[in-house]
């Protein structure tokens, strides 16, 4: 016999109803699997249920129901670190753009065929 799983111990002042339209709404992926996380288990449901669903690991769930139970709606945002973007959004779009509706050759390229290599190329020029 397995030990017993973690609980959702509060539900910090929140009712259940919206952390899961929080969930369906948010753009964060971490913050969608850890809201995921809660939810479930609030309802529940066993670890072996959250990682088909999630595809997270069981240490994953863990944390996230620990994290929950001791910062509430805090611990569901994503703390890791990274850089801001160095592109415009107008920059994204073009290179969106000439990715899947121009040819290489179209930019006097002798390939076929589109690399990172050669978008990193295009926007250097476009960054003159």
């Amino acid at each position: 016999m397995g030990r017993k799983s973690f609980s959702i111990e509060t539900l910090h002042g929140y009712k259940i109803e919206d952390l899961v339209d929080l969930k369906n709404n948010t753009d964060s992926k971490y913050s969608r699997l850890a809201l995921a996380v809660v939810t479930m288990r609030y309802f529940g449901q066993s670890n072996t249920d959250i990682i088909e669903a999630t595809r997270l690991s069981k240490t994953s769930i863990v944390k996230h129901i620990k994290e929950w139970n001791a910062h509430g709606i805090e611990s569901i945002k994503d703390n890791r670190g990274g850089s801001e973007s160095k592109l415009e959004p107008e920059m994204v779009d073009d290179l969106i753009y000439v990715a899947t509706n121009k040819s290489p050759a179209d930019f006097e390229f002798t390939c076929h065929n589109w690399s990172c290599q050669l978008l990193s190329l295009i926007l250097k020029k476009h960054m003159e």
